[in-house]
């Protein structure tokens, strides 16, 4: 052989050594990490590498990624930590991986018992992923981050969150237009309702039965403004109550999971949003049903029969809302302040589009595309999930009022138009969800060319 074919020859050895394994199955070229080259720690057992893989899907999954981005983390730390023919198998609430070593197949799985949105602890594992992907830390290193991270406090205490929680709620129906008053009772009725749901909950309570009393409370406050006959819009309490109450994250979570292909995580976390969502509409048509009964006559006030609140007010009252819901869901500091710029986009946006375009359910779809595109610039820039921005972001276009809508029409007894309304509530949060995933691909292609 020729010595320049030898030299060619071991120059494309070398290339195919060095170069990352190629992806099986059919979803992992879509999620949102590839493996790297691979390398085995010398003294490392093949558990050790499954367990540290495992232990990053399972944050991943508690804290509301996407399953494709779940399936591809753990295929890909396995892969670069030195693992071969990596399988991975993505479920509801449980993972599990197989590898063959020595010739001989082994597995092992990890069940996901309970979860809540920690974007604090997701952007870590994130960033951990990419580390070990990248080749900057090896398995023992990984390991004492994992458990540093699994350890860790959350970026905000209860009080904080409680507190949030109340500003995100007055900040909702700021938004909606109200006045300070409203804007005031639906801060203090969003804090009453974390408060009670706090103190109701346990593993003997399902989550419907705390939906409903939040959704009643909303009414009851509502109920006490109508009775006082000031002349503002208490039903912008009940639907700032509404977005409180809603499962932002399994929303966004499902969509995405049944757009990119993973059809039971989808009906998974769309029957569990689907339990919160009737539980809130029960909740408030029982509380409705009884101010009905009391002869206390409840009505949504249209926007133009008040004093119309400046667009600048609004356009603030909606990034407040997603920064407040940013600390919600424990986003560090520094990403708060993103949030907020990615839902005052997406607001402005959302408000834009409604008004020149009569759909209102393609304006929300519309305005979640731009949310999606900033919310990956931002994640580009602070090294974590498009998923960390894109909730908060399209936090303050949710249905809140239209919900409420929908329960006041099934209260009077008007069930087909009741249905009808929630219907559209329900089509108008999918737009959500998959405007935002396209906004992100549009931005990810971008990116990548």
């Amino acid at each position: 052989m020729p010595w320049s074919r030898q030299i060619r020859s071991r120059v494309s050895r070398l290339a195919i050594d060095t170069e990352p394994p190629t992806l099986p199955g059919v979803f992992l070229d879509r999620g949102a990490y590839r493996p790297g080259v691979r390398r085995p720690d010398a003294d490392s057992r093949a558990y050790d590498v499954m367990d540290l893989a495992l232990r990053c899907g399972v944050q991943l999954l508690a804290r509301g990624a996407a399953a494709v981005d779940v399936e591809s983390a753990v295929h890909a730390a396995a892969m670069t930590l030195g693992l071969e023919h990596v399988e991975v198998d993505v479920t509801y609430n449980a993972l599990w991986v197989s590898a063959v070593v020595d010739g001989y197949p082994i597995a092992t799985s990890r069940v996901v018992r309970q979860g809540a949105p920690d974007y604090q602890r997701l952007t870590r594992v994130h960033q951990l992923l990419t580390d070990i992907v990248d080749g900057d830390v090896g398995l023992v290193q990984a390991q004492a981050r994992m458990a540093e991270i699994e350890s860790g406090r959350r970026a905000h205490g209860s009080r904080v969150t409680l507190l949030a929680n109340g500003v995100l709620a007055g900040s909702v129906a700021a938004s909606l237009g109200s006045g300070w008053l409203v804007a005031l009772a639906a801060a203090l009725t969003g804090v009453a309702i974390i408060w009670l749901s706090e103190r109701l909950a346990g593993p003997r309570v399902p989550v419907f039965f705390l939906a409903g009393t939040g959704g009643a409370l909303a009414v009851a406050v509502t109920v006490a403004l109508t009775i006082a006959e000031i002349d503002v819009r208490p039903s912008l309490v009940v639907a700032a109550g509404i977005v409180v109450l809603l499962p932002s994250v399994a929303l966004v979570g499902s969509v995405r999971d049944a757009l990119v292909g993973f059809p039971l995580t989808a009906t998974g976390r769309a029957l569990d949003a689907t339990i919160i969502v009737i539980g809130i509409v029960t909740g408030v048509v029982a509380a409705l049903a009884v101010a009905t009964a009391a002869d206390v006559g409840l009505a949504i006030i249209p926007a133009a029969d008040v004093a119309p609140t400046p667009f600048v007010v609004r356009l603030a009252a909606g990034a407040m809302a997603a920064a407040s819901a940013a600390v919600v869901y424990q986003a560090p500091w520094p990403m708060v302040g993103a949030s907020l710029l990615v839902g005052g986009v997406g607001f402005a946006a959302g408000t834009v589009l409604t008004t020149y375009v009569h759909s209102t359910t393609f304006a929300s779809g519309s305005a979640a595309v731009v949310i999606g595109m900033v919310a990956g610039l931002a994640a580009h820039r602070w090294r974590t999930l498009a998923l960390v921005f894109v909730v908060p972001g399209i936090l303050p276009l949710l249905p809140g009022l239209v919900l409420y809508r929908g329960s006041l029409l099934l209260t009077a007894g008007d069930t087909v138009e009741g249905l009808v309304v929630l219907l559209e509530a329900a089509v108008r949060m999918l737009a959500l969800a998959a405007g935002a995933l396209l906004g992100e691909l549009l931005v990810s292609r971008r990116r990548q060319g």
